[in-house]
């Protein structure tokens, strides 16, 4: 379920240099212009794919980075509380999808225009930690995962839409994986259960 960052070759240091290749990987090469200018327009081409990404990574690089939430604190959850448990993010998180393998497309700094579209649609964690933009796929279960965790649902909720075919036991057991390794790699800034409606609230 859980895949590691990309390999050593893959990780790219943030600095100005991450986009030196993004002038070619976005042009149409000797393309008529017209077609080059329709396959921008186009929001499904690589072309405007390339730059969904270009725009992903800079938004990454200018987000803050926060303190992350130590492994250690997932233990002072009791049994009752995980099905309830909500994730925050880092900041410099971003979800990406595409129909196009721009990430590679960019990592090899080959020109859009050839790029053959794929089934199905590949999906992407672009995050940043200290100096480094780090990329790796995400496989469709665990993109799914970290766009509703994104939107507010709960550990349980998130195990449910993901594997409504397994067992109770299963289902969570697959979940905590997957939240766990979120929280191993730095991921998480927060994580608890939603306060009560009728809850009072000390000063």
């Amino acid at each position: 379920m859980w895949t590691g960052w990309a390999s050593e070759e893959e990780i790219v240091p943030a600095a100005a240099r991450f986009f030196d290749n993004f002038n070619d990987s976005l042009s149409c090469g000797r393309e008529d212009p017209r077609i080059c200018d329709m396959n921008q327009e186009n929001p499904e081409s690589a072309v405007a794919e390339m730059g969904r990404l270009k725009a992903a990574l800079e938004e990454s690089l200018r987000s803050p980075q926060e303190e992350s939430v130590p492994v250690e604190m997932m233990q002072v959850f009791s049994d009752d509380q995980w099905p309830e448990l909500l994730v925050e993010f880092q900041p410099s998180l971003k979800v990406f999808s595409a129909n196009h393998d721009v990430v590679t497309l960019h990592r090899e700094g080959r020109g859009a225009r050839d790029m053959p579209a794929t089934s199905p649609r590949l999906h992407w964690l672009l995050f940043t930690r200290g100096d480094e933009q780090l990329v790796r796929p995400l496989d469709p279960a665990e993109y799914q995962a970290m766009e509703m965790a994104r939107t507010g649902s709960s550990f349980s909720a998130m195990a449910n839409a993901l594997w409504p075919e397994r067992e109770t036991e299963k289902r969570d057991a697959a979940m905590n994986d997957m939240l766990l390794g979120w929280v191993e790699e730095g991921l998480v800034i927060d994580v608890g259960v939603p306060i009560p409606d009728n809850a009072e609230i000390l000063d």
